[in-house]
């Protein structure tokens, strides 16, 4: 069995390091941010589902979640661990490398930035720095269209005369 007040802890710890608020662990999993208060202070603790899903968006397993320690392995915990904080989110690189190539060509980076703006809300992945360097390509491209396919330099106008 396990320690439901020393779940709710490593919840909080853990909610902590990766830098969410309840607000957003609440909305990430569909629930009221009260839920996780109660989940955090012992009160209460999530079920099967929740607890999946909390340790895929938190990057550890249940096992850990629930405080039972991996001994099978034979690593130290502190040699587990290490390599996750340090991991580089290859992801995150590959999206700004795609927003800033998407500027070169103005129609092809407008379906680029949209597309990938819509697919950071379907997966619910709420890169800040990406989506403002999305929407201001989508800008930059919109303004670029409209320079090149934009209003004719030359305008003429027709008066009539007295």
């Amino acid at each position: 069995m396990y320690d439901q007040v020393e779940v709710g802890k490593k919840l909080k710890e853990l909610r902590l390091q990766k830098e969410y608020t309840q607000i957003d662990i609440a909305e990430k999993l569909n629930v009221s941010r009260q839920a996780v208060s109660r989940w955090e202070t012992g009160s209460s603790s999530p079920d099967g589902n929740k607890l999946m899903l909390l340790g895929e968006l938190y990057g550890v397993s249940v096992d850990e979640l629930l405080g039972q320690k991996k001994e099978e392995t034979g690593q130290g915990e502190g040699k587990e661990d290490s390599p996750q904080k340090e991991r580089f989110n290859w992801e995150y690189l590959s999206l700004i490398v795609i927003l800033v190539v998407s500027l070169v060509a103005p129609i092809v980076g407008m379906v680029v930035s949209i597309t990938v703006l819509a697919w950071l809300i379907k997966k619910r992945k709420f890169y800040k720095l990406i989506i403002i360097i999305g929407i201001v390509c989508v800008f930059v491209n919109l303004y670029k269209l409209y320079i090149i396919y934009g209003p004719a330099e030359e305008v003429t106008c027709i008066e009539k005369v007295d």
